[in-house]
């Protein structure tokens, strides 16, 4: 009795092989040019968060208008644009040594700019990110808009 497979046997075999190989392929393609697998399943979405950008000098203040782009000034990212700007007397803190207490007075010539800003944004596990930027509340981030650099502080981040 003949025992060597039919050649309909061997054509699946052949087959089947093809297909395991190729979805071996596929995965590894994927998992060296995709950032993370998580990216794959995440969307962004529209988020805001505040800047603090003091003690800024009083004539820079008004570079800054509202639909600005507010990039990374250390990577060159877009991160945003701004959506609202408060101007507000910058303070500091200083010691009388009268009283023996610490007092806050205002700084002359300075102001304190809060910028509301507004992108999309992924939520990863460790931060907000923003085109590949990470924004951490409490955090200082070196900024550039089309007429000032400056350094800021992020306040706040809320979803939309």
């Amino acid at each position: 009795m003949d025992r060597s497979p039919s050649r309909t046997a061997r054509l699946f075999v052949v087959c089947a092989d093809l297909l395991f190989f190729l979805l071996i392929g596929a995965g590894l393609v994927l998992f060296l040019f995709a950032a993370s697998p998580r990216s794959l399943w995440t969307r962004a979405e529209p988020i805001t968060y505040t800047l603090r950008l003091s003690p800024l000098r009083e004539e820079y203040a008004s570079e800054l208008c509202v639909g600005d782009t507010v990039l990374d000034a250390v990577g060159k990212r877009q991160i945003g644009s701004i959506r609202e700007i408060t101007v507000l007397p910058a303070t500091t803190d200083v010691f009388d040594r009268v009283a023996r207490t610490r007092r806050r007075v205002p700084y002359p010539g300075y102001v304190t700019v809060t910028l509301t800003v507004s992108a999309d944004g992924v939520r990863t596990e460790e931060a907000m990110t923003v085109n590949g930027f990470p924004l951490y509340r409490g955090d200082g981030i070196y900024l550039r808009f089309p007429h000032l650099s400056a350094r800021g502080v992020c306040t706040a981040i809320a979803s939309d």
